[in-house]
């Protein structure tokens, strides 16, 4: 109501100065700025101008329309914003699970050549036993 009172306040048609027969008339042009119509209006001649405040009433659903769509290419920004914020931390977590996927295989391996070489290994530890019990 606010912005069909100042659009039409712009446009020199509206003055809070007025009378309250000027009120009426007032109320009339803002519910025909709603409404698409006007009051006073029966039938145009085709060749006359257009309505102008079929215009502010075009002018204000397009400001609504640009708001609206603000707002929402902002909640999109935000999200955005969010996700990228999470694919972040996700790809840190990646990252470390990956270096210990890494170091784990590193440590399979040893375990499996230990395993491996387990005959190897024990006669080794016999001939040291045996050395040790000789040289005391």
């Amino acid at each position: 109501m606010e912005d069909i009172k100042q659009l039409l306040q712009h446009n020199g048609q509206y003055d809070s100065t007025d009378s309250n027969s000027d009120t009426d008339s007032e109320e009339s042009t803002i519910s025909a700025v709603k409404n698409g119509t006007n009051a006073n209006q029966e039938g145009r001649m085709p060749t006359r101008r257009p309505n102008p405040n079929v215009h502010n009433r075009n002018a204000l659903l397009a400001r609504e329309n640009r708001r609206k769509k603000k707002a929402h290419l902002e909640a999109m920004e935000k999200e955005l914003e969010q996700v990228r914020g999470t694919n972040k931390q996700l790809k840190k977590a990646l990252k470390q699970q990956m270096k210990a996927v890494g170091q784990l295989q590193r440590e399979k391996r040893y375990f499996q050549s230990v395993i491996a070489n387990h005959k190897e290994i024990e006669n080794l530890i016999k001939a040291l036993n045996v050395r040790m019990h000789v040289q005391q």
